[in-house]
């Protein structure tokens, strides 16, 4: 009876997810920003499609960042007037496969300063991070979602990975992620049918609000933005009329972290119990010996290694998934 069971959700599960489509906005306009197809790589073929509310407010845009100088002063910045998509592959294996994350990283401006509503991450030049992993088929497995500062994680599996692999007792009809409604499981995307995976962030604050699969043929009537897809290094490389610079800090106490990023709402209120002077702060996503500091992603500031999300496999155990 419990298999039976299992099996009716699932296929319920999978019905649901099947039907997935672009929200329609009521009296907001959105705007699509799909990644240019140029020849066709595994980044370009996977790359989501982010749907963006409310454009008109310049902080909602994905923009590119960029560097200035004012007074003599270096100042780095997100740009919402022309959009890229940061990318990288990052091959990895467990015990019994080996997989890639393709990872992709964009940018906004700021989320504002707001008291009603309560914008709790405002502050400057914040990002979100979206890594597909697929495995030796190239076929997408996991879908991992969370801001750049290691928040509001969010684990999505596709259908074609097993049952096994999930955490224990596993909602496959829906996950709450603060406050916020996403699929428990996504029906399997497939590329070679013009479909793409869409995820749709809330104004304002840049939070994943919904996730879906698409077709971009079938919403020709959405205004479309082109990202252009650059290597993640290019942060490292912004340039400038006095030569490369980096969009995080390169030496001192915030070594590591996105210049200007910072977040005074999360200090206050979270660095004191979190044990973190720069908690909420967006940063690199790499190695803690090169970037200066750890990806965690569980605010128990005991269980820092083991939630850094650059030891992948280590990662997805700490939160329960097996694969």
């Amino acid at each position: 009876m419990r298999v039976f069971t299992q099996f009716i959700l699932f296929l319920t599960a999978l019905s649901l997810v099947s039907c997935a489509s672009l929200p329609v906005a009521e009296n907001t306009e959105q705007w699509l920003y799909a990644a240019g197809d140029t020849n066709g790589t595994v980044l370009e073929r996977y790359a989501p499609v982010f749907v963006v509310s409310d454009p008109g407010q310049e902080y909602n845009r994905i923009g590119r960042a960029e560097v200035r100088y004012e007074g003599g002063v270096e100042r780095v910045f997100v740009d919402p007037g022309q959009s890229s998509v940061y990318t990288q592959i990052l091959p990895w294996a467990s015990a019994l496969h080996e997989y890639r994350n393709l990872v992709y990283r964009v940018h906004f401006s700021e989320v504002p300063y707001s008291i009603a509503p309560f914008h709790l991450g405002a502050g400057k030049n914040p990002g979100l991070l979206v890594i597909l992993t697929i495995d030796e088929t190239d076929a997408p497995v996991i879908l991992t979602t969370v801001h750049t500062c290691g928040c509001y994680l969010a684990i999505l599996p596709f259908s074609r990975l097993s049952e096994d692999s999930y955490p224990q007792q596993w909602d496959i009809i829906e996950q709450r992620v603060y406050g916020i409604t996403l699929p428990g499981l996504l029906k399997q995307l497939r590329p070679d049918l013009g479909e793409k995976l869409f995820v749709e962030l809330k104004p304002g604050t840049h939070r994943i609000v919904s996730v879906g699969i698409l077709n971009l043929q079938s919403v020709k009537e959405r205004h479309l933005e082109t990202m252009e897809i650059v290597p993640m290094g290019d942060l490292d490389n912004l340039q400038s009329v006095q030569g490369a610079v980096s969009f995080f800090e390169t030496e001192g106490t915030r070594r590591g972290y996105v210049k200007d990023s910072y977040k005074p709402f999360e200090r206050l209120l979270m660095s004191w119990w979190a044990l973190d002077w720069h908690v909420g702060e967006d940063k690199a996503y790499g190695p803690q010996e090169e970037t200066g500091v750890r990806f965690y992603t569980s605010l128990k500031f005991w269980r820092r290694e083991e939630s850094d999300m650059w030891n992948f496999e280590r990662f997805l155990h700490f939160w329960g998934w097996n694969l």
